[in-house]
Protein backbone atom coordinates (compact mmCIF):
# COMPACT_ATOMS: atom_id res chain seq x y z
CA UNK A 1 0.00 0.00 0.00
CA UNK A 2 1.41 3.37 -0.99
CA UNK A 3 1.94 5.90 1.80
CA UNK A 4 -0.26 8.98 1.89
CA UNK A 5 2.77 11.15 2.58
CA UNK A 6 6.50 10.74 2.80
CA UNK A 7 9.51 12.48 4.27
CA UNK A 8 12.32 13.52 1.97
CA UNK A 9 15.63 14.33 3.65
CA UNK A 10 18.08 16.29 1.50
CA UNK A 11 21.23 16.00 3.56
CA UNK A 12 24.67 17.17 2.49
CA UNK A 13 26.38 16.07 5.72
CA UNK A 14 26.87 12.59 7.14
CA UNK A 15 25.33 10.66 10.01
CA UNK A 16 22.80 12.69 11.98
CA UNK A 17 24.53 16.05 11.51
CA UNK A 18 22.13 18.51 9.90
CA UNK A 19 23.85 21.41 8.13
CA UNK A 20 22.31 24.83 7.69
CA UNK A 21 19.43 24.99 5.19
CA UNK A 22 18.86 21.23 5.21
CA UNK A 23 15.28 20.61 4.13
CA UNK A 24 12.91 17.97 5.55
CA UNK A 25 10.17 17.98 2.93
CA UNK A 26 6.68 16.59 3.56
CA UNK A 27 4.63 15.95 0.41
CA UNK A 28 1.60 14.09 -0.85
CA UNK A 29 2.49 10.77 -2.47
CA UNK A 30 3.89 11.32 -5.99
CA UNK A 31 4.08 15.08 -5.39
CA UNK A 32 6.81 17.19 -6.90
CA UNK A 33 8.88 19.90 -5.23
CA UNK A 34 6.66 22.57 -6.77
CA UNK A 35 3.57 21.48 -4.82
CA UNK A 36 5.21 21.03 -1.45
CA UNK A 37 2.89 20.88 1.56
CA UNK A 38 5.41 21.91 4.21
CA UNK A 39 9.05 21.44 5.05
CA UNK A 40 11.46 21.91 7.94
CA UNK A 41 14.60 23.94 7.35
CA UNK A 42 17.51 24.31 9.73
CA UNK A 43 18.53 27.96 9.64
CA UNK A 44 21.04 29.84 11.76
CA UNK A 45 22.52 28.15 14.80
CA UNK A 46 19.78 27.11 17.19
CA UNK A 47 16.91 27.95 14.81
CA UNK A 48 14.53 25.82 12.81
CA UNK A 49 11.72 26.89 10.46
CA UNK A 50 8.57 25.05 9.48
CA UNK A 51 7.67 26.41 6.04
CA UNK A 52 4.24 26.25 4.40
CA UNK A 53 3.98 26.24 0.62
CA UNK A 54 6.67 26.15 -2.05
CA UNK A 55 10.07 26.79 -0.39
CA UNK A 56 11.44 28.03 -3.73
CA UNK A 57 9.09 31.03 -3.74
CA UNK A 58 10.28 34.34 -2.19
CA UNK A 59 7.04 35.05 -0.30
CA UNK A 60 6.28 32.21 2.06
CA UNK A 61 4.78 31.75 5.51
CA UNK A 62 6.70 29.96 8.22
CA UNK A 63 6.85 29.08 11.90
CA UNK A 64 10.31 29.59 13.42
CA UNK A 65 11.68 28.33 16.74
CA UNK A 66 14.82 29.85 18.26
CA UNK A 67 16.36 27.47 20.78
CA UNK A 68 18.72 30.13 22.19
CA UNK A 69 15.85 32.36 23.35
CA UNK A 70 13.05 29.77 23.49
CA UNK A 71 10.97 32.07 21.25
CA UNK A 72 8.43 30.99 18.65
CA UNK A 73 7.71 33.28 15.68
CA UNK A 74 4.88 32.99 13.17
CA UNK A 75 5.46 34.88 9.92
CA UNK A 76 2.71 35.13 7.31
CA UNK A 77 2.77 36.88 3.95
CA UNK A 78 -1.03 37.11 3.97
CA UNK A 79 -3.73 37.01 6.66
CA UNK A 80 -3.46 34.90 9.81
CA UNK A 81 -6.85 33.48 10.76
CA UNK A 82 -7.58 31.81 14.09
CA UNK A 83 -10.83 29.94 13.51
CA UNK A 84 -12.45 28.10 16.38
CA UNK A 85 -15.03 28.31 19.14
CA UNK A 86 -12.33 28.85 21.76
CA UNK A 87 -8.78 29.64 20.64
CA UNK A 88 -6.27 29.93 23.49
CA UNK A 89 -2.78 31.40 23.17
CA UNK A 90 -0.88 30.57 26.35
CA UNK A 91 2.23 32.73 26.54
CA UNK A 92 3.80 35.41 28.71
CA UNK A 93 3.33 37.94 25.93
CA UNK A 94 1.87 38.02 22.42
CA UNK A 95 3.41 40.65 20.16
CA UNK A 96 1.37 41.88 17.20
CA UNK A 97 3.34 44.16 14.86
CA UNK A 98 0.44 44.96 12.54
CA UNK A 99 -3.22 45.93 12.90
CA UNK A 100 -5.33 43.52 14.95
CA UNK A 101 -8.89 43.12 13.68
CA UNK A 102 -11.48 41.51 15.97
CA UNK A 103 -14.67 40.62 14.10
CA UNK A 104 -16.59 39.47 17.16
CA UNK A 105 -16.60 40.14 20.91
CA UNK A 106 -13.37 40.13 22.91
CA UNK A 107 -12.96 39.09 26.54
CA UNK A 108 -10.22 40.22 28.92
CA UNK A 109 -9.12 38.91 32.29
CA UNK A 110 -10.94 40.40 35.31
CA UNK A 111 -9.27 40.66 38.71
CA UNK A 112 -11.55 41.29 41.69
CA UNK A 113 -10.20 43.67 44.33
CA UNK A 114 -12.04 42.91 47.56
CA UNK A 115 -9.62 44.36 50.12
CA UNK A 116 -8.30 47.78 51.10
CA UNK A 117 -4.99 47.34 49.25
CA UNK A 118 -3.91 45.73 46.02
CA UNK A 119 -0.52 45.50 44.28
CA UNK A 120 -0.62 45.14 40.50
CA UNK A 121 1.89 42.55 39.32
CA UNK A 122 4.73 43.75 37.13
CA UNK A 123 5.55 42.48 33.66
CA UNK A 124 3.20 40.66 31.29
CA UNK A 125 0.62 39.32 33.74
CA UNK A 126 -3.11 38.75 33.75
CA UNK A 127 -3.89 42.02 35.54
CA UNK A 128 -5.65 44.27 33.05
CA UNK A 129 -9.19 44.93 34.27
CA UNK A 130 -9.52 45.46 38.03
CA UNK A 131 -13.06 45.35 39.41
CA UNK A 132 -12.93 47.04 42.82
CA UNK A 133 -15.77 45.88 45.08
CA UNK A 134 -14.33 46.92 48.46
CA UNK A 135 -15.46 50.55 48.22
CA UNK A 136 -18.72 49.67 49.98
CA UNK A 137 -16.58 48.92 53.07
CA UNK A 138 -13.75 51.45 52.88
CA UNK A 139 -11.12 53.25 50.85
CA UNK A 140 -8.80 51.32 48.54
CA UNK A 141 -5.11 51.92 47.75
CA UNK A 142 -3.76 50.32 44.55
CA UNK A 143 -0.05 50.20 43.84
CA UNK A 144 1.10 50.08 40.22
CA UNK A 145 4.49 48.59 39.34
CA UNK A 146 7.26 50.81 38.05
CA UNK A 147 6.77 51.84 34.44
CA UNK A 148 10.07 50.15 33.59
CA UNK A 149 8.94 46.81 35.01
CA UNK A 150 5.52 47.14 33.41
CA UNK A 151 6.99 47.74 29.96
CA UNK A 152 6.10 50.17 27.21
CA UNK A 153 2.41 50.41 26.42
CA UNK A 154 1.04 48.24 29.19
CA UNK A 155 -2.52 49.30 29.95
CA UNK A 156 -4.76 48.98 32.99
CA UNK A 157 -8.48 49.59 33.42
CA UNK A 158 -9.87 50.03 36.94
CA UNK A 159 -13.60 50.28 37.75
CA UNK A 160 -15.42 50.99 41.03
CA UNK A 161 -17.77 48.04 40.87
CA UNK A 162 -18.82 48.52 44.48
CA UNK A 163 -20.21 51.94 43.75
CA UNK A 164 -18.84 53.59 46.89
CA UNK A 165 -15.79 55.47 45.59
CA UNK A 166 -17.55 58.81 46.01
CA UNK A 167 -17.10 58.34 49.76
CA UNK A 168 -14.35 55.72 49.90
CA UNK A 169 -11.88 56.85 47.25
CA UNK A 170 -9.65 54.54 45.21
CA UNK A 171 -6.14 55.98 45.08
CA UNK A 172 -3.23 54.93 42.87
CA UNK A 173 0.52 55.21 43.46
CA UNK A 174 3.66 54.03 41.68
CA UNK A 175 7.39 54.38 42.31
CA UNK A 176 7.56 55.89 38.80
CA UNK A 177 4.94 58.48 39.54
CA UNK A 178 1.59 59.02 37.85
CA UNK A 179 0.85 61.92 35.52
CA UNK A 180 -2.76 62.88 35.18
CA UNK A 181 -5.66 61.33 37.10
CA UNK A 182 -4.60 59.20 40.09
CA UNK A 183 -7.86 58.83 42.02
CA UNK A 184 -11.36 57.48 41.51
CA UNK A 185 -13.67 59.63 43.63
CA UNK A 186 -17.06 59.13 42.00
CA UNK A 187 -19.39 56.20 42.45
CA UNK A 188 -18.86 53.60 39.70
CA UNK A 189 -16.04 55.71 38.32
CA UNK A 190 -13.25 54.41 36.08
CA UNK A 191 -9.58 55.11 35.44
CA UNK A 192 -7.25 53.97 32.68
CA UNK A 193 -3.48 53.93 32.87
CA UNK A 194 -0.77 53.40 30.27
CA UNK A 195 2.95 52.96 30.94
CA UNK A 196 5.62 54.78 28.94
CA UNK A 197 8.04 51.97 29.73
CA UNK A 198 10.61 54.09 31.52
CA UNK A 199 9.61 56.62 34.15
CA UNK A 200 5.87 57.28 34.31
CA UNK A 201 2.29 56.08 34.09
CA UNK A 202 -0.30 58.28 32.37
CA UNK A 203 -3.70 58.28 34.06
CA UNK A 204 -6.87 59.39 32.34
Amino acid sequence: MSPSCRLHVHESGSGFTIPTNTCFLVQDDNASATNCICDFVSGDAGKVRWLFGDPMQPDISYLEYDNSTDDMKLHAEDDIKLDGDNVKLDADALQVDVHLLVDEGMRVNRTAVSSSTYIVDSGATKDYYLGVTYTLSGAVAITLPSALDAGTGRMLLIVDEGGGAGTNNITFTSSSGIRGASTINTNYGTRRFISNGSNMWIGY
